[in-house]
């Protein structure tokens, strides 16, 4: 395949050399931040972005409040930062926002962007860059507009080589897999690359605070973990693959379980999940699988929506794991029991009924090894400049010291 049959998913999109010859913009500067509101408004005023929780929540982050915010961290007049240049960002195709979320800091941090967006067919990027050709199309942003390349194209290790080598940071979303083929491709010596590996996730319910819920704030617990997990069919990195229930009393683990997985099924009754035979069948074949080297108990449920796994002790088993509504389940005394499962590989840790300040205690007491997140349930979904251990911004523009 020739280096040159990327093809771009907007019309007037800026040539390769032409992009790399422009010079930065100015750190989150009037046109870029009046641009980002614009795209926010856009998307709110959308009745075809409306119907996806997911667009509503990208526009709700990227609304010109929380630029000033984010502005307000990445910015102080007692610091000199400014640009890296040209950003090179491979986005994953299991999260169809993910690929805003990044050019969208980058072009803030006043970089030029060439965005890689996955070529499996996705009606939410449809209308994303079915908005984005629509203010590209206005003069006031042509300047925004030659310095982004939104590209599609297939495994190619030539164009990764092109991009590449044209970039001052690379980002990269898609996964160990992708990662390992993108790193096939050499930086400039003076280039960054920020990875974004394969993590998994899971949440902590205190069993008691499920007891004494009433039937309001059950139903709207089951509700926020609902959309924690089926937005992008659990298989964002901080979907929750896990539930550990922190009870030192088993009767009353399991009356919260109870208590907690009927309203759930409730909740899944309203919804079309949107999986099909397919996914039934590789929750199928996963349990299977477990059952075959692990003591497990299977949970009966009235929906193939759901299928649940007790497990003698907590594990994420990552390998075995398909996503699709499959919910592993243990229990733990302590939060302190938490500690062996938190290596590199777990991004966030979503919670009900734990006090912030007794998972600060426990995360700085321990000096753990891994995770990057705690949220209340609810939140595994909401993007923040903060991700897997970054600061995002901090790392898309350099910093000049002068003494």
């Amino acid at each position: 395949m020739s280096i040159f049959s990327y093809v771009p998913v907007y019309d007037q999109s800026p040539a390769l050399d032409d992009l790399v010859s422009m010079p930065a913009l100015e750190p989150f500067g009037e046109t870029v931040v009046n641009f980002v509101d614009a795209f926010s408004k856009s998307m709110l005023a959308s009745p075809e972005a409306r119907t996806y929780p997911e667009l509503a929540s990208l526009a709700f982050w990227l609304r010109r409040s929380s630029v000033e915010k984010l502005k307000r961290h990445s910015l102080d007049e007692t610091r000199i930062r400014v640009p890296r240049g040209v950003a090179f960002h491979v986005a994953p195709a299991n999260v169809d926002t993910i690929f805003i979320y990044s050019w969208f800091l980058s072009l803030l941090c006043g970089n030029s962007n060439i965005v890689r967006v996955s070529s499996k067919p996705s009606e939410q990027v449809h209308v994303i860059i079915g908005i984005i050709a629509k203010l590209f199309a206005q003069k006031e942003y042509a300047d925004i507009r030659n310095r982004s390349l939104i590209v599609q194209y297939g495994h190619d290790a030539q164009i990764n080589e092109l991009f590449s080598s044209r970039c001052d940071v690379r980002l990269v979303w898609g996964g160990d897999q992708t990662i390992k083929e993108i790193r096939k491709a050499p930086l400039p010596p003076t280039s960054l690359e920020m990875t974004f590996a394969n993590k998994y996730s899971f949440a902590v319910i205190d069993a008691e605070t499920i007891v004494n819920a009433d039937n309001a704030r059950l139903k709207s617990l089951t509700d926020a973990f609902y959309n924690d997990a089926y937005w992008f069919a659990q298989m964002a990195c901080s979907s929750p693959r896990m539930i550990l229930w922190l009870s030192d009393n088993q009767d009353k683990t399991d009356q919260a379980r109870s208590l907690f997985w009927s309203s759930f099924e409730e909740r899944i009754k309203q919804e079309d999940t949107g999986l099909d035979m397919s996914d039934y069948v590789n929750k199928r074949v996963a349990v299977d699988s477990l059952a075959l080297y692990d003591q497990i108990q299977i949970e009966k449920n009235h929906s193939n929506d759901i299928s649940r796994v007790w497990l003698t002790i907590p594990e994420i088993h990552e390998e075995l794991h398909c996503g699709a509504g499959l919910f592993f389940e243990s229990a733990i005394a302590e939060l302190e029991d938490l500690l062996p499962l938190l290596s590199r590989k777990i991004q966030t840790i979503s919670y009900a009924g734990i006090r912030c300040e007794r998972w600060r205690n426990l995360l700085i007491k321990n000096n753990v090894p891994g995770i990057d997140r705690v949220v209340p349930i609810g939140k595994s979904l909401d993007f923040n400049y903060i991700w897997d251990g970054y600061d995002i911004p901090g790392f898309l523009m350099r910093e000049i010291s002068v003494m």
